[in-house]
């Protein structure tokens, strides 16, 4: 009876359509520059990274002026340079002019302060450019991070000003614990900056002997705070990685960063690889099967008897998740600006269901009317904005524009110590619960009137090694009745031509042999007529056309029945990439497989 009823999901999924992708920049590096990439897991592609982008001919300090001119160069006019933080355009000065100046993109004093002869990073080319000079002083060494209007605003010339993000740098602070955000036309320019340094030093010594330092990305400030030193250091941190890794995916490459890898290629012999390739960054820094589903607010207080006390938002979401660089945001409902944030550290806790909740003190919450409280993730995208006592239209701040939605309860002077409002109901997602009036608060804990329920479902992602590893993987969602997830289909050692159609296969069982398969001659992705791995059970197989494969991660969405029969069954699937030119030698390429378990 189930596997009849998996058979008729599988001809409902075989109806479904599909999403293409748009190609990226295409920049066009040397022939074979890249031919001995191994993109098999994040450990391989770290390390061959590596080994092809080390040992660079090192650009003394002076030089790099030259250099910059030629990678900066204003694409409007050759004379000219193009500056990244004020988009401004300047002659040709050199070295010594008051207009513009170098900007290490990782700030020197953060493990690398002391210039010598064998300071390699200090001239990279790659992480330095040429900035405005009143600009990269408010820079100064601080980290990147998304800000809202309440920052100091330094505008583009020609951007405009006034509306956050705009087109303008934002920074607020000082030092290292301050933060800049960088204009949206140039942001994915300095995140692919700091991903080339994280992978060319890894603390090994260069060919001359030169030791180099350990450069890593990291959300964690106090790694990042600790790596301020006046001598060189053997490991340093930089951030936030998580601000980059969406910067990188808002702007991404575009022919003038393809001209700036090359001007920099020609004088120190290297390239940026996350320039010429963006797709590897998702398989460099993005575990498989990564739980997407958001956190909600999930409870809060603001008002009782007497003075306020215990005033706190609760969040919950995937248990294990972790909140650093997430953010409460707290709107005032007369004007709509903010008046407070802050930002979350933890992980939510395992409980019922794979769904956990923690509470976080917030002293000061507003009594109403119309006041609001935004959810902000680490990209600075709002991912609930709720009120009480009223509606409120943010006029600032990372809602701005939006208006919050009332959550039709409320607390009052009347109010017992001790109470908050909270969410009830049954499910694992924000919205399959409703506000309920004022109870006895339950903080760092399910709610009393609510169940979590439907979390557990998984995909498991499983091949002996003859298939790229993240050929396949879970991108959205989780696999649940009644919902939908989606996974994405790649060639991620690029071994086959762009526009390349893909098929998903889906099985009700994998071959007896799981987690291993069916060595398939000329069905690998590595080589030509290298070996690819066939895991599923043929029988009951049913095959779906798929997306394009345009040289990154194609999607497709997979809905499930609201079947309750359905729950905790476990559906195969794999996909193929099938390149009908075989221009780069094969036809066929098989990803590996995923074993989807639902969830009720």
């Amino acid at each position: 009876m189930l596997r009849s009823r998996l058979s008729r999901w599988m001809l409902v999924l075989a109806t479904i359509s599909v999403a293409v992708h748009d190609s990226p920049a295409q920049c066009s590096p040397p022939n074979g520059y890249y031919a001995s990439i191994d993109a098999s897991s994040p450990a391989r592609l770290r390390a061959t990274l590596h080994a092809r982008i080390q040992n660079h001919s090192r650009v003394a300090w002076n030089g790099t002026w030259a250099v910059l001119e030629r990678a900066d160069e204003d694409p409007q006019n050759s004379s000219r340079i193009l500056d990244i933080y004020r988009n401004a355009s300047y002659p040709k000065f050199g070295s010594g002019n008051s207009y513009y100046n170098r900007e290490h993109s990782w700030p020197k004093s953060l493990g690398f302060p002391v210039s010598t002869n064998s300071n390699y990073p200090e001239s990279d080319c790659h992480a330095l450019f040429l900035t405005d000079s009143t600009f990269n002083s408010a820079r100064a060494n601080k980290v990147f991070r998304n800000l809202e209007r309440t920052a100091q605003e330094y505008p583009t010339l020609g951007g405009g000003s006034g509306t956050y993000p705009g087109n303008s740098c934002w920074t607020d602070g000082f030092g290292v614990t301050g933060a800049w955000e960088t204009w949206k036309g140039r942001r994915g320019e300095i995140a692919r900056a700091l991903f080339y340094l994280d992978v060319r030093y890894d603390g090994s010594r260069h060919q001359n002997g030169s030791a180099e330092p350990d450069l890593i990305l990291t959300d964690d400030m106090a790694k990042i705070v600790a790596s301020q030193s006046q001598t060189n250091l053997s490991i340093a941190h930089m951030g936030l990685l998580s601000v980059l890794l969406a910067w990188h995916q808002e702007d991404p490459p575009d022919a003038r960063e393809c001209h700036r890898n090359d001007a920099v290629y020609a004088a120190q012999g290297n390239r940026n690889p996350f320039i010429d390739h963006p797709e590897w960054v998702a398989l460099l820094y993005r575990s498989a099967g990564q739980d997407l589903r958001h956190p909600w607010i999930n409870e809060f207080h603001y008002d009782n008897a007497g003075g306020d006390v215990g005033e706190m938002v609760e969040i919950a979401g995937p248990s294990g998740l972790d909140l650093t660089g997430y953010r409460l945001v707290a709107y005032n409902g007369s004007g709509g600006g903010t008046y407070d944030s802050q930002f979350l550290v933890g992980t939510i806790p395992v409980s019922t269901g794979c769904i956990g909740a923690r509470s976080f003190d917030f002293a000061g919450l507003q009594n109403g009317p119309s006041d609001g409280i935004a959810l902000v993730d680490p990209t600075n995208r709002v991912l609930e904005f709720v009120s009480y006592e009223g509606v409120v239209t943010a006029i600032d701040g990372p809602a701005v524009g939006m208006t919050s939605r009332d959550v039709g309860v409320s607390e009052s002077s009347a109010t017992p110590i001790g109470h908050s409002i909270q969410l009830g109901g049954s499910g694992m997602l924000s919205s399959d619960f409703t506000w309920r009036v004022p109870t006895t608060a339950t903080p760092n804990a399910v709610n009393a009137q609510q169940t979590f329920v439907g979390g557990c479902g998984e995909v498991t992602l499983y091949g002996c090694g003859l298939n790229p590893y993240r050929s396949i993987a879970l991108v959205d969602g989780i696999p649940t009745l009644g919902a939908s997830f989606t996974i994405a289909i790649d060639n991620p050692l690029a071994t086959q031509s762009v526009g390349s159609p893909s098929v998903l296969a889906l099985s009700p069982s994998a071959l007896a042999s799981y987690p291993c398969g069916l060595a398939l001659p000329s069905f690998g992705m590595r080589a030509p007529g290298a070996s690819g791995e066939f895991l599923l059970d043929p029988l009951g197989l049913t095959v779906l056309g798929g997306p394009l494969w345009n040289g990154i991660p194609a999607t497709l969405t997979l809905p499930v029945p609201n079947d309750v029969s359905l729950s905790g069954a476990a559906l195969y699937l794999q996909a193929a990439i099938i390149d009908p030119l075989a221009s780069k030698g094969i036809l066929i390429g098989l990803t590996d497989a995923a074993r989807v378990r639902l969830a009720q």
